[in-house]
Protein backbone atom coordinates (compact mmCIF):
# COMPACT_ATOMS: atom_id res chain seq x y z
CA UNK A 1 0.00 0.00 0.00
CA UNK A 2 1.40 3.38 -0.97
CA UNK A 3 2.07 5.91 1.76
CA UNK A 4 0.32 9.22 1.24
CA UNK A 5 2.16 12.19 2.61
CA UNK A 6 -0.02 14.94 3.98
CA UNK A 7 1.68 18.24 3.55
CA UNK A 8 0.36 21.63 4.59
CA UNK A 9 -1.28 22.14 1.20
CA UNK A 10 -3.40 19.00 1.55
CA UNK A 11 -4.61 20.14 4.97
CA UNK A 12 -5.43 23.60 3.59
CA UNK A 13 -7.45 22.06 0.77
CA UNK A 14 -9.29 19.79 3.23
CA UNK A 15 -10.12 22.73 5.52
CA UNK A 16 -11.26 24.84 2.57
CA UNK A 17 -13.57 22.04 1.39
CA UNK A 18 -15.00 21.60 4.89
CA UNK A 19 -15.78 25.33 5.11
CA UNK A 20 -17.29 25.30 1.61
CA UNK A 21 -19.50 22.29 2.37
CA UNK A 22 -20.57 23.77 5.71
CA UNK A 23 -21.70 26.92 3.91
CA UNK A 24 -23.69 24.88 1.37
CA UNK A 25 -25.41 22.93 4.15
CA UNK A 26 -26.13 26.13 6.08
CA UNK A 27 -27.68 27.79 3.02
CA UNK A 28 -29.85 24.72 2.35
CA UNK A 29 -31.01 24.67 5.98
CA UNK A 30 -31.84 28.38 5.80
CA UNK A 31 -33.85 27.85 2.60
CA UNK A 32 -35.79 24.99 4.17
CA UNK A 33 -36.44 27.02 7.33
CA UNK A 34 -37.71 29.91 5.20
CA UNK A 35 -39.96 27.65 3.11
CA UNK A 36 -41.44 26.05 6.23
CA UNK A 37 -42.12 29.50 7.67
CA UNK A 38 -43.71 30.60 4.39
CA UNK A 39 -46.01 27.57 4.29
CA UNK A 40 -47.05 28.06 7.94
CA UNK A 41 -47.77 31.74 7.30
CA UNK A 42 -49.72 31.10 4.09
CA UNK A 43 -51.59 28.09 5.46
CA UNK A 44 -53.47 30.43 7.79
CA UNK A 45 -54.89 32.19 4.71
CA UNK A 46 -55.80 29.07 2.74
CA UNK A 47 -59.42 27.94 2.78
CA UNK A 48 -60.06 24.55 4.33
CA UNK A 49 -60.72 21.61 1.96
CA UNK A 50 -64.41 21.67 2.96
CA UNK A 51 -64.67 25.36 2.05
CA UNK A 52 -63.00 24.65 -1.27
CA UNK A 53 -65.46 21.82 -1.99
CA UNK A 54 -68.40 24.05 -1.06
CA UNK A 55 -67.16 26.73 -3.47
CA UNK A 56 -66.74 24.23 -6.30
CA UNK A 57 -70.28 22.86 -5.68
CA UNK A 58 -71.70 26.37 -6.01
CA UNK A 59 -70.35 26.74 -9.55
Amino acid sequence: MAMVQHDGRTEDIRRTLEVYLDKIVEKRENKLRFLRWLVRRDRAHWPSPTEMLAESDEE
